[in-house]
């Protein structure tokens, strides 16, 4: 790491930036340091980001707040994005220092070399064109874009006026089926399809039409696809032939309920024909000076071409009349519905009647049949009553020949059942295999389809990391010297092997002692079965009183050493405990150390005793 802090030192001295010469590692930055070095990229970066900053860190604490807070806050628009506040660089920690400083070198732009005699007019036009360009980009508000179509209070960019957002339907040639099968179609799509630019009849209605197309072709095929995961290859069939199968049943479904609005339609039609012959023969069962009839001679009368002069008539009496002929006509209205509604009523029953007597006589048929059976049965049992004997023996002549028969058909029937069972048991096994097959395989495209989108996704990530990367190598630094980082990586790669050769040596040593122990313990396992063995014979065949106390002690030495081991692994857990804790406590440590507690305690008094100052002025100017 000092040799990064060395190099970055090198970078802000070479930027200008005042570094005195006794520090050499990021660690020994103060604040008005780390000011002046954060100062100095931004100015390198965008130097209208630094023209409100001044080149002194100033004393006063909450003057010190404020302006650490504004660095933050413009280091972060230039496109930081790790955690960045005012107390980072206030009270700096080595490690976010050094990560902070080295993006910001990175993020300086690359020097362009000076242009040659030959093409100085030139190469000094295209940089000049290129600082415009730069400075008109970074002064552009960064707000959101909206389309000038939308009718919002705010427009982004010069706008004059405002339009309606109008889309309007498409059509495009489209390849398949359809250009062979129809003919004409295709000169159709070569000679007379306009254009997209010339379908809408205005100019700005285009783009929203050809967004409103492309995103309704996309949505269907999306829509397809998603109908084709779920349901389509649960089905079992190929993709041709599921879209028949849907088509089908589509179009019979629209044929049933052509059926059913037509049948609908049919009735309505023999019921309105049911009230003309109604309303007819209500007319004419009326008198003549009905009110109905007179509003019907009135009408046509009032419709024929008369020359008798006209009776004046007041406007009362020809309202009075009308209102009378109104309540006459609502009146008939209702005694008709009324009748029609009792008519219905009538044939509702009717129907009902209808219906119970078809079942009655479905079930009349039903008994005359077995009747009839019954009939023509015991009819011919009385036929052969006349000769008993001889018709006796006749049926029994005929039903041995029927047994027999019935056998030799019941075993030649076995002879083809037996094969037939068990092709059918090999045909349903096959089936059973296939369809479990066609199961995994589904299960299978499910999977490979979920795990092409996740490789799409995958891919498409690094893509963009891959351009990230590419975009960071184009912004680094090409001036600097290749031979310190050459060396440094020299180094690095030196103490790699080193620590490698040495991490090999304490792994050859670990299993080293690992073969001793399992060799030692093997041994001591196979001593202590040995001697086990011999001390209990003695103490248990012999009754030896001392092989006996022998053997105890021997028990008692075989428990103490068990114990003993217990308690070794036990230390060596609570040692490795302790260097854990150890190691934990001194990573706390290095954090707390690098909060510099001191400078924090120091800068809390300074802005205590501030706002004491500023109390005090105030309860001054009170008074």
């Amino acid at each position: 790491m000092e040799e990064a802090d060395n190099l970055l030192i090198l970078n802000l001295k070479d930027y200008g930036c005042p570094i005195e010469d006794g520090i050499t590692t990021l660690a020994q930055f103060e604040p008005d340091v780390v000011y002046k070095a954060c100062l100095c990229y931004v100015r390198l970066i965008d130097e209208s980001k630094a023209e409100p900053f001044s080149e002194s860190f100033p004393r006063g604490m909450s003057s010190r707040v404020n302006v650490a807070t504004n660095m933050a806050a413009a280091i972060k628009e230039l496109g930081y994005r790790a955690e960045l506040n005012y107390h980072q660089l206030l009270y700096p920690n080595p490690n976010d220092l050094r990560k902070l400083l080295m993006w910001l070198q990175q993020a300086v732009p690359q020097k362009t070399d000076e242009p040659s005699a030959s093409t100085g007019g030139v190469s000094s036009a295209k940089a000049i064109l290129s600082d415009q360009i730069s400075k008109a980009l970074a002064n552009i508000p960064k707000e959101t874009w909206i389309p000038w179509q939308h009718h919002t209070q705010a427009h982004v960019g010069n706008t004059s006026r405002s339009r309606n957002l109008r889309s309007l339907k498409l059509h495009t040639p489209v390849r398949g089926r359809a250009v062979k099968t129809t003919p004409g179609l295709d000169a159709y799509y070569t000679k007379y399809l306009p254009p997209i630019t010339a379908q809408p009849l205005r100019r700005d209605d285009i783009p929203p039409s050809v967004f409103e197309t492309n995103l309704s072709a996309y949505a269907d095929a999306q829509e397809r696809e998603n109908e084709w995961n779920t349901s389509g290859l649960s089905s079992g069939l190929n993709p041709t032939a599921y879209k028949d199968t849907k088509l089908k049943g589509i179009l019979s479904q629209m044929a049933y309920t052509l059926r059913t609005h037509l049948a609908e339609a049919s009735r309505a039609s023999d019921s309105a024909a049911n009230l003309s012959r109604l309303m007819g023969g209500f007319e004419g069962g009326h008198s003549a000076d009905s009110s109905l009839r007179r509003k019907v001679e009135f009408i046509q009368e009032s419709e024929a071409p008369t020359l008798e002069p006209k009776v004046q008539v007041s406007e009362e009496e020809r309202l009075a009349k009308q209102q009378q002929e109104i309540a006459d006509a609502q009146l008939a209205v209702s005694k008709i519905t009324n009748e029609i509604q009792q008519f219905e009523k009538d044939v509702q029953s009717l129907e009902s009647a209808m219906r119970q007597f078809e079942a009655g006589t479905q079930d009349e048929d039903t008994k005359r049949e077995t009747l009839e059976k019954e009939y023509r049965i015991k009819k011919r049992t009385y036929e052969l009553l006349a000769d008993a004997d001889k018709n006796i023996d006749e049926l029994q002549k005929i039903s041995g020949a029927s047994s027999v028969r019935l056998v030799e058909l019941a075993s030649e029937w076995e002879k083809h059942r037996v094969p037939m069972l068990e092709q059918i048991r090999s045909l349903k096994d096959e089936q059973m295999n296939k369809q479990d097959e066609t199961k995994t395989k589904l299960e299978q495209i499910k999977e490979m389809r979920a795990r092409l989108r996740q490789l799409v996704e995958e891919i498409q990530s690094k893509e963009e990391h891959y351009q990230q990367l590419l975009e960071a190598y184009a912004a680094l630094p090409k001036d600097l010297t290749r031979a310190v980082y050459t060396r440094r990586i020299l180094e690095i790669v030196k103490n790699v092997k080193k620590q490698k050769v040495d991490i090999n040596k304490i792994l050859l040593d670990t299993r080293n002692l690992r073969k001793e122990i399992n060799t030692v313990s093997e041994t001591l396992g196979r001593v202590f079965a040995i001697v086990d063995e011999l001390v209990f014979q003695d103490a248990n065949v012999r009754k030896d009183p001392t092989a006996v106390q022998a053997y105890k002690h021997f028990a008692a030495m075989d428990e103490g050493f068990k114990k003993l081991v217990r308690v070794i692994e036990e230390t060596g857990v609570a040692r490795t405990s302790v260097l854990t804790l150890e190691s934990k406590s001194e990573q706390i440590q290095l954090r707390t150390n690098t909060l510099n507690v001191d400078r924090l305690e120091k800068d809390l008094e300074e802005i205590k005793q501030e706002n004491q100052k500023l109390i005090q002025k105030i309860k001054a100017r009170g008074n």
